[in-house]
């Protein structure tokens, strides 16, 4: 199952969709990416099986997934952006296990391989947005064990991420990756008014921080933890 067969709504995109759009280098890493799509979609049908409560079974497709990974012969950068499919998942199954010490490692490992995707191919930052739903995560994690101070510490994190403060990540080199990094990086390419609007409401501070206050009043009252998927 390739990514082209995948249907997107219209008006609506991706980050492969702006890696590709970045120029001849995006293009050509895409092509590469999309050879291992399967691998993706491996991961969205266990994730798919842990929200439906088949615990065991997704973790056999994702134990299938990994060595999937493991197999795969492709860039550093690709194998970093199958690993942030991977760990997020794995994070969710610990969390329902209730193995939240092995979730948030998982979450901070998921972390790391956006970084890491970003430091080698800087037409992926915008998989840096995806940074602080792990910080979310983690608050939810801290909230299922009652640790409230750790639960609060991880919220103020994220609101610092969303509202421009906090970078999203951090690179190697030492580089911060912030919202504004983002929106300077995407808005100066040759965009179409759709892409541009569509970039311009994700980038948008406000719509952020609305965002990030509906979570807020949901992790007191809903157990659930959601990993999006672009």
């Amino acid at each position: 199952m390739h990514r082209e067969t995948v249907e997107r709504p219209e008006g609506t995109y991706d980050w492969l969709y702006f890696a590709a759009r970045s120029g001849e280098e995006g293009r050509a890493w895409s092509d590469h990416y999309r050879r291992y799509d399967d691998i993706e979609v491996t991961s969205i049908k266990a994730l798919a099986q842990l929200r439906a409560g088949e615990l065991d079974t997704g973790a056999a497709t994702l134990e299938r997934m990994w060595e999937e990974v493991a197999a795969v012969d492709a860039t550093p950068s690709v194998r970093h952006v199958l690993e942030r499919w991977y760990y997020g998942v794995l994070g969710f199954l610990h969390y329902r296990r209730d193995e939240f010490a092995a979730a948030e490692t998982a979450m901070i490992a998921a972390h790391e391989a956006v970084s890491a995707a970003v430091e080698r191919r800087r037409f992926l930052l915008l998989l840096a947005n995806q940074c602080h739903e792990f910080t979310l995560h983690r608050a939810r994690i801290s909230r299922n064990q009652r640790r409230w101070r750790e639960m609060e510490s991880h919220l103020d994190l994220a609101r610092g991420m969303m509202a421009d403060r906090l970078p999203l990540c951090q690179l190697a080199e030492g580089t911060p990756v912030y919202f504004s990094t983002l929106a300077d990086y995407y808005l100066a390419l040759p965009l179409s008014d759709d892409e541009r609007a569509w970039l311009q409401g994700l980038l948008d501070r406000e719509s952020r921080l609305r965002q990030f206050d509906r979570f807020v009043e949901a992790i007191y009252v809903q157990p659930g933890f959601a990993i999006p998927y672009p």
